[in-house]
């Protein structure tokens, strides 16, 4: 006691530190974090330093718990303990402090400093060195989620696309299985995702785009489709009777003709045939029918598809045929004909579930504690005085077992009254006792 009226203790400070997150974007907050280790720190100060084209100051916070008192004028700060002194034996949040990153700070590296730091206790005042925070700004995340153009090859939108619209309507062709959608963003760094594609008969079908930006910000757009229902089968011959009967029964004059060439392009959309060599296609091929289905075991990963249009003009596209594990994949067979005109076969494909997981799965339920004996084998005889190896008993164990056989057979005699013993072992056990 008398030495510490003597000698009043010192301010030691041993470590300070400035801490702050790993990156930041130009325009956001950015907090840091202001801790300090010591013994008998009673009082604090210092200023923070920082490059003000880059950073705006918006907002600083006492962390440090009661006695402590802080103040901060602008950059500047000052901490008292009211007149006490406090020990900090491990790393203690003094204060915060959040800055706004300005664009100018893009792209850039960015510095915060705590420096003309000092630690004051019982009048006595150490200066501490100063400690910095440093990160490179980041260019600010877009976050345009806006669509530059929207387009359906297989249909048309009923309203012109702007990009401040999204909610659109359509009607396709009966035989339009499949909504053909081009969706472009207008970032770059933004990206699509197509929603519920398929259209089904007589059915409202919601078709999305999505458009997500790179700050994750999204934006959907919607497309209501539904089928024409189609024409009803026509009744007769569709080839046209000649006017005139009579007439066109007449013979054609024999003067040579020319063959006009035509210029008008094909319409026929439609396929020939479509098989499948590793599956079987339900219902039966009709080119009238563009939806089928099919099964396939786990390990076929892909539908091998044998499509021929019917029209050699035409051209067949195939999307899609690589299946999905356990589940149902849609593959798509596109038949484009000579003027462009798009008629879409869908095949709805499912594929069995993983049979190693199967088997995973069963073999962990309990199971009875038997196993399998290995192969039969006959082992040569072992060598006088030695365990016959795999007998399961050894020569010590069988000599005692017949030791034990004969001597309970024995005894079993020598108990029983003499009249029941055979003749013999009567004379036997007479001449023993005479002997004894």
């Amino acid at each position: 006691m008398l030495l510490a009226l003597l000698f009043p203790a010192a301010a030691e400070v041993s470590s300070a530190t400035l801490t702050g997150p790993g990156y930041a974007y130009a325009g956001e907050l950015v907090t840091i974090t202001f801790r300090l280790r010591g013994t008998n720190v009673g009082a604090l100060s210092g200023m923070l330093d920082y490059n003000s084209d880059q950073l705006e100051l918006k907002e600083t916070k006492q962390l440090l718990a009661s006695p402590w008192r802080m103040n901060f004028s602008g950059p500047s700060f000052s901490a008292s303990a009211g007149g006490e002194t406090v020990s900090f034996l491990s790393d203690t949040a003094a204060f915060s402090a959040s800055f706004q990153l300005k664009p100018a700070a893009a792209g850039k590296q960015v510095t915060v400093t705590v420096k003309d730091l000092k630690a004051t206790a019982d009048g006595s005042e150490k200066s501490l060195a100063a400690v910095k925070y440093s990160v490179s700004a980041l260019a600010a995340a877009s976050s345009n989620n806006y669509l530059a153009s929207l387009t359906v090859s297989n249909a048309k939108i009923s309203l012109e696309f702007d990009r401040d619209i999204t909610n659109y309507t359509t009607t396709a062709d009966y035989n339009v299985a499949y909504l053909l959608i081009k969706a472009t963003p207008e970032d770059s760094r933004a990206r699509t995702i197509i929603d519920n594609p398929l259209l089904s008969s007589d059915k409202l079908a919601n078709v999305t785009v999505r458009v997500i930006a790179e700050n994750g910000a999204e934006r959907v757009y919607t497309i209501q489709a539904i089928k024409a229902k189609p024409p009803p089968p026509s009744a007769g011959n569709n080839n046209p009777k000649p006017t005139n009967p009579t007439a066109s029964a007449k013979p054609t004059a024999t003067a040579p003709t020319t063959t006009a060439t035509s210029n008008v392009k094909s319409k026929n959309n439609n396929l020939g045939s479509l098989e499948l060599s590793n599956a079987e296609l339900a219902p039966k091929f009709d080119k009238s029918v563009t939806e089928y289905s099919t099964s396939v075991p786990f390990d076929v990963l892909k539908l091998d598809i044998h499509a021929q249009a019917e029209d050699e003009k035409a051209e067949v596209i195939l999307e899609n045929p690589e299946l999905t594990e356990g589940g149902v994949t849609a593959v798509f067979v596109h038949v484009k004909a000579e003027d462009g005109r798009l008629n879409t076969y869908t095949i709805a494909v499912s594929r069995g579930a993983n049979p190693i997981s199967m088997n995973e799965t069963t073999t962990t339920r309990p199971t009875m504690a038997f196993t399998t004996a290995p192969p039969t084998t006959i082992a040569p005889p072992a060598n006088k005085g030695e365990d016959s190896p795999g007998s399961g008993v050894d020569a010590k164990t069988f000599i005692f077992v017949v030791l034990a056989l004969w001597i309970g057979f024995f005894g079993g005699y020598i108990l029983l009254p003499n009249e029941k013993l055979p003749a013999s072992l009567r004379k036997l056990f007479k001449k023993k006792g005479q002997s004894g």
